[in-house]
């Protein structure tokens, strides 16, 4: 902030200081540093500068401003008006975020490190048995926090609050359309309502408060491409379905959009992706990965999707990257070793990958050097979902 008030950061041209305040590691105790940065620029040559204004204001973090900000400041600013009605609603209005065009939603890294401790959360299922373990970052070491049982095998599962939501899955080789889910904070369960359509392997992404079931198998032979949205308080309902019926696909959001790839359709893993919006309830295809991949590890990690692993070829070490800027899969670093169900997250800017079948391996991905860093393992070896979760759940209160 010291380098703000100085003449060489007031010279910059619009360009450059673009690109300064796009980068995500800023090192600002909240967005109205940036903003006031901002400001100090445009006031040092208004007339000069107002042309330039609203695409550096367009490049803040405008949801992390509260609306008394965004009211009295942003929004008296020239050509800011529509986005501070457009911050405004995604704080306000937050079922409307999908219709809501922001370039930035997420806090600044260095906001996010100083605003709330996270933890790194695994849960591994194998044969009705689940274990969550939690990752001590200065130890490098994997604690057990709980298991239990699960009645059902191939369900899939999403984190939302402090819950972890059981969906679908198979009993005696028969999909079933269960919902459960199990308080992190209380260990407890509760049934939810139940799906429609019965689904084995099906994808689960949860987006806006809402919880998606897509795809999955609905006999030993039969694919789905029907789609379930659960909305707290109404239940289930059927949106528009995939153009393709696949089961055990990977499943990502990344700007404000459900991306599905790969699985399998009951002959062939699938290398096909397709991409879902919700505003308009339609979807649209991607470009196809370079190989097909069923119960990947997926996660999102600096703008990019990573695809880890495959179900049908235990020697498939192979990871892809998808820039959806260009539209294009590209093979980077393979893993060292072949294995499927990986659980996937992004944390301190880092993809990782861990466990899986039949391998307990952690690694974590370098992509400044294109290469796989290995952690401390598992204690299990297993299909795994990842998240990255709020230290406040696990302290008593």
């Amino acid at each position: 902030m010291e380098v703000t008030r100085t003449p060489e950061f007031l010279s910059l041209n619009a360009e450059k200081l673009q690109a300064l305040i796009e980068s995500d590691k800023l090192n600002v105790s909240c967005e109205k540093d940036v903003f006031d940065a901002v400001n100090r620029w445009y006031e040092y040559d208004a007339a000069g500068r107002q042309q330039k204004l609203p695409d550096l204001i367009g490049s803040l973090r405008l949801n992390q401003l509260d609306t008394d900000f965004l009211l009295r400041k942003v929004q008296l600013l020239p050509g800011c008006e529509v986005l501070a009605l457009r911050a405004i609603t995604w704080t306000t209005l937050p079922t409307n975020r999908t219709m809501v065009s922001l370039k930035f939603t997420t806090p600044r890294k260095d906001v996010r490190n100083t605003s709330e401790e996270t933890i790194l959360l695994a849960i591994g299922r194998s044969e009705g048995d689940v274990k969550i373990f939690q990752y001590d970052k200065a130890e490098d070491e994997w604690h057990k926090y709980d298991d239990m049982e699960y009645d059902f095998s191939s369900s899939e599962m999403a984190f939302v609050d402090d819950s972890l939501i059981f969906i679908g899955g198979c009993s005696d080789i028969k999909p079933t359309n269960v919902v459960k889910s199990w308080n992190i904070k209380t260990k407890t369960w509760s049934t939810l309502p139940s799906m429609a359509q019965p689904r084995g392997w099906p994808s689960v992404i949860s987006l806006n408060g809402s919880i998606y079931a897509i795809g999955g198998w609905t006999t030993i032979i039969q694919r789905t491409n029907s789609v379930e949205i659960y909305k707290p308080g109404n239940g289930w309902d059927f949106v528009s379905s995939m153009s393709t019926a696949r089961s055990g696909a990977g499943a990502v959001v990344l700007n404000g959009k459900i991306f599905v790839m790969g699985g399998w359709d009951g002959s062939y893993q699938l290398k096909s992706v397709e991409c879902y919006e919700p505003s308009s309830d339609s979807w649209t295809q991607c470009a196809s990965m370079n190989e097909g991949h069923s119960l990947p590890g997926v996660a999102v990690s600096n703008g990019c999707i990573y695809i880890l692993g495959s179900e049908m070829a235990l020697s498939c070490k192979t990871v892809e990257c998808y820039d959806p800027q260009n539209n294009k899969w590209t093979k980077i670093c393979a893993l060292r070793d072949g294995r499927y169900g990986i659980g996937c997250v992004s944390t301190d800017d880092r993809l990782w990958a861990v466990g899986g079948i039949p391998s307990n391996s952690v690694s974590v991905y370098n992509s400044e050097r294109d290469e796989w860093i290995e952690k401390k393992p598992i204690p299990k070896n297993g299909r795994y979902s990842c998240y990255v979760v709020a230290k406040t759940l696990f302290e008593s209160e």
